[in-house]
């Protein structure tokens, strides 16, 4: 007898008899493996279960032996991920959970990701039938095993590989385009390319035809869009006779007027009834910070002017442009105040202050006061002790204070409402 073997336990044997004799049918649909407790396992038919069960799984694979038509090879895998133990033994149970056949195993190692190795165990339990004929073996094919002589002969068959049709399944190629544009071929497959050029080569050429009944494409409103463009960008097929570029023809009713387009320029600075934090879009606190030079904001205050920049103080460094700052060290903001661009520059900045407030004080001494007041100037009072004695003469103190005139404050100021200051850097191409 050879080292390893299988033996049909007798519940197994009965159930071949009813088999053979009654024509009951059974299942072998789940196999079992042990350790042995450590020890070899020497297979007996009175056995009815393993020596040491480690494992149960489902059988995923019955075949005919090649060489012994009454030998069956019964297949499943312990996955990589159960292991710890060493194989022994074996058998397969019938649907009633009995165990049918028992065999001994050689030492096989299982292991797990713990131990250092990871892997499938295949095993293959072959099984002899002396009537085979009475055995009816059934596998569920979603859960079954191919053999590398499996995928060998399943090349070998000449329709294993064979190309699709209208009428049968198999293997298809991509069309090319010029495929896709014949559109004759039904054994290739499209692809979204092909089909783009199929569209292109039966679209509607829009731009040259007034036709309601076409449908446009994309291609073809893209180059009307193009056509635009080159249209657009010649002023004398644009403008109107009476008009320039950046104007618009305007209508009161009465007669018709050409004026400025009114846009806001990029670098403008204007007071907005916004808090900083709800500004609208592309404006920002002209209060000194830096914005990166790789900003979109930092890349239209690059492209201002060198005056512009001279004038409103924007410096930069290697990685920042700063914004101008219109506010002082106190947190206040400068009022904007016209200038003509000769006497005074743009941008220039001056400190505050007041307009001179004069007053004139006449005073008489003696027994009768006659005070004369005008002004900002006031006494302070009509008679003070002298410096010697108890003598009392007659003094008058000069006193200045321009509240009594004017309205008074830490800065010289006008009237105003308070304004988020903010300048428009929009990206260079929508400015």
């Amino acid at each position: 007898m050879p080292d390893f073997y299988t033996v049909v336990t007798d519940t197994g044997l009965q159930a071949l008899g009813l088999a053979s004799i009654q024509g009951q049918s059974f299942s072998l649909t789940q196999s079992v493996v042990g350790d042995g407790n450590g020890l070899a396992v020497i297979p007996n038919k009175g056995m009815t279960t393993l020596v040491n069960e480690v494992w149960r799984g489902n059988v995923a694979g019955i075949k005919v032996d090649p060489e012994d038509p009454h030998t069956f090879i019964f297949e499943f895998a312990i996955p990589a991920d159960t292991g710890g133990f060493t194989i022994r033994e074996v058998g397969l149970m019938d649907e009633s959970g009995k165990l049918f056949c028992i065999g001994n195993f050689p030492e096989t190692e299982k292991p797990v990701a713990a131990d250092g190795s990871v892997r499938d165990l295949v095993v293959r339990l072959p099984l002899h039938f002396e009537n085979a004929d009475v055995v009816n073996l059934v596998i569920n094919a979603a859960i079954a095993l191919a053999t590398k002589q499996d995928v060998l002969d399943h090349n070998a068959d000449p329709q294993a590989h064979r190309l699709a049709t209208t009428a049968a399944t198999g293997f298809v190629r991509l069309a090319t385009d010029v495929e896709h544009v014949a559109h004759e071929r039904k054994t290739v497959a499209a692809t979204p390319w092909g089909v783009w050029k199929l569209i292109e080569a039966v679209k509607s050429d829009a731009v040259d035809l007034a036709s309601s009944l076409r449908l446009a494409t994309s291609q073809a409103v893209k180059s009307v869009m193009d056509a635009l463009m080159v249209h657009t960008d010649d002023a004398a097929k644009h403008v109107p006779s009476g008009g320039s570029t950046g104007e618009v023809l305007l209508k009161d009713g009465s007669s018709t007027k050409w004026a400025q387009l009114a846009l806001v320029p990029a670098g403008h600075i204007y007071p907005v009834p916004f808090p900083p934090n709800e500004l609208p879009a592309h404006h920002y606190v002209p209060n000194g910070e830096g914005l990166l030079k790789t900003s979109e904001a930092g890349k239209t205050l690059l492209a201002m002017s060198t005056v512009y920049k001279t004038a409103h103080g924007i410096t930069e460094d290697t990685t920042h442009v700063y914004l101008p700052n219109v506010f002082d060290e106190n947190g206040d903001g400068y009022f904007p105040r016209f200038v003509d661009g000769v006497n005074r520059k743009v941008g220039s900045k001056q400190g505050d202050a007041i307009r001179n407030i004069k007053g004139q004080m006449l005073m008489q001494h003696g027994e009768t006061q006659n005070n004369y007041e005008n002004g900002a100037m006031y006494a302070t009072g009509k008679s003070l002790s002298g410096a010697t004695g108890s003598s009392t003469i007659p003094r008058s103190g000069l006193g200045f204070d321009a509240s009594r005139v004017v309205p008074t404050a830490h800065e010289n100021r006008s009237k105003n409402i308070g304004f988020t200051p903010a300048i428009y850097l929009p990206p260079l191409g929508d400015a």
